[in-house]
C-alpha cells in the first residue's frame, strides 16, 4: 500500500539464520502433486510505472496496462476462481480501490478521492474486501466493501485504516488501525463492526494481518515499544504476544495457524540497518537472508506440510527482486532489472 506502515529501518535482531538454504532461479518449483501456486506480483515497467499482475504455477497475467500505476495488496481463491485486491490510479491522480475477479476489474470507487483495497476475502459466493476511502475533510474512513456494498467502521473524524479482512459464517472481522486524540496509531479489530483496542494507545501500533482458526482470531502486527522500537507482534482473542525483544525494530506482516502451530513472517534488523527475512514459528525466530542486503517476507501461506513465504529480496544495485520460499528454499520470481515484489501467495 501507498501508505506504508511498516517500521523505519535501523538495527539488529538476533535470530537463527536459516543454513543449507538452496535457491532456484526461476520459478520451476513445483508445488505438491495436484496443487496450484498462485501469486500476487507488483512490477516496475519500464516507463516507470507499476503493473498489477498475478501469475498461475508461472504464468503470468497482467492485471492493467502500465498507463498508470497500480499495485495488487492481497489474493484469494475460491474454487476456479481468482480474486487479487489492490488499487490503480486514475488519470486524475486517485488511487481507485478495486478488486479483479479472474483477470476482470471491479472498481469500487470512482476515482474523485482517496481509495485503497487491501485484503480479500471469499465466504459463501460473497466477496468482502477491505480498505480505506478519504472524505471530503480530508482523512481516512476506515471500510469493507461486502459485494460492492461499502460498509464504513469509523466516522471519519480522524484517520483509520481497514489492513485486513476475514469472514466465519455471518461475522465479519476487520483488523486495522485508528489514531487517537494524542495521534498515535492504535491497532484494532472490528466484530461486524463493533471495535476493539488491541493496544493501549500510550505508543504506536499496528494490526496488519489476520487468520481465525477453529473459533480463535489471530492478529499479527506490531507495537512500538517506549524506546520508539517497533516490536513484532501477535494478538491471539486480544491477548498480545510479543516475538522480538524490543531492542531492534522488527514487524509481522502475515499469519497462518495450523495444528496449534502458528506461523508469523516479516522483518527484523540488523546492526547494518538491513532488513532482514524472518518468521516465526511458535515464538522461534527463523531467518532467511543474511542480512546483507534489504528482504522481507510479505505474506504466507500453509499447504499441509509445505510453508510457503513470499515477499522480497534486494540485489545490489537495489532493485527488489520477487521471491518466494517453500520449505526454505528460495525461488526468485523476477531477475532485478527492475523492482518487483510478491505481496500475496495461495498453493491449492
Amino acid at each position: 500500500m501507498t501508505r506504508n506502515f511498516l517500521f523505519c529501518i535501523s538495527l539488529l535482531f538476533t535470530g537463527v539464520f536459516l543454513t543449507g538454504c538452496s535457491q532456484q532461479d526461476t520459478e520451476s518449483l513445483t508445488t505438491s502433486s495436484g496443487t496450484n501456486l498462485y501469486l500476487a506480483d507488483n512490477v516496475r515497467s519500464a516507463s516507470g510505472n507499476n503493473v498489477a499482475t498475478y501469475s498461475t504455477n508461472g504464468t503470468s497475467v497482467t492485471l492493467t496496462d502500465g498507463s498508470q500505476s497500480a499495485y495488487t495488496s492481497s489474493l484469494f481463491v475460491s474454487g476456479s476462481d481468482v480474486y487479487v485486491a489492490g488499487y490503480e490510479y486514475s488519470t486524475s491522480g486517485y488511487p481507485i480501490a478495486k478488486y479483479w475477479k479472474n483477470g476482470i476489474a471491479v472498481s469500487l470507487t470512482d476515482g474523485t478521492t482517496n481509495a485503497y483495497a487491501s485484503s480479500i476475502y471469499v465466504s459463501n459466493g460473497n466477496v468482502y474486501v477491505s480498505g480505506f476511502t478519504d472524505n471530503s475533510n480530508g482523512y481516512s474512513v476506515a471500510v469493507y466493501w461486502k459485494n460492492g456494498t461499502k460498509v464504513e467502521l469509523t466516522d471519519g473524524t480522524t484517520n483509520s485504516y481497514a489492513n485486513t479482512i476475514a469472514v466465519s459464517g455471518s461475522d465479519v472481522y476487520v483488523a486495522g488501525t485508528t489514531i487517537n486524540a494524542n495521534g498515535l496509531n492504535v491497532a484494532v479489530c472490528w466484530k461486524n463492526g463493533t471495535v476493539t483496542n488491541l493496544s493501549d494507545g500510550t505508543t504506536d501500533a499496528f494490526a496488519n494481518a489476520i487468520v481465525l482458526n477453529n473459533g480463535n482470531v489471530y492478529i499479527a502486527g506490531n507495537v512500538y515499544n517506549s524506546n520508539s522500537v517497533a516490536v513484532a507482534t501477535y494478538w491471539k482473542n486480544g491477548v498480545v504476544n510479543a516475538l522480538s525483544d524490543g531492542n531492534y525494530n522488527a514487524t509481522a506482516n502475515a499469519i497462518a495457524v495450523s495444528d496449534n502451530n502458528i506461523y508469523i513472517a516479516g522483518a527484523t534488523v540488523n546492526s547494518n540497518e538491513k532488513s532482514v527475512a524472518t518468521y516465526w514459528q511458535n515464538g522461534s525466530a527463523v531467518t532467511l537472508t543474511d542480512g546483507t542486503l534489504d528482504a522481507e517476507i510479505k505474506a504466507i501461506y500453509l499447504s499441509g506440510s509445505d510453508l510457503y513465504l513470499a515477499g522480497y529480496t534486494t540485489n545490489s544495485s537495489g532493485n527488489k527482486i520477487a521471491v518466494y520460499w517453500k520449505n526454505g528454499t528460495l525461488v526468485n520470481i523476477s531477475d532485478g532489472t527492475t523492482d518487483a515484489l510478491i505481496n500475496a501467495i495461495v498453493v491449492k
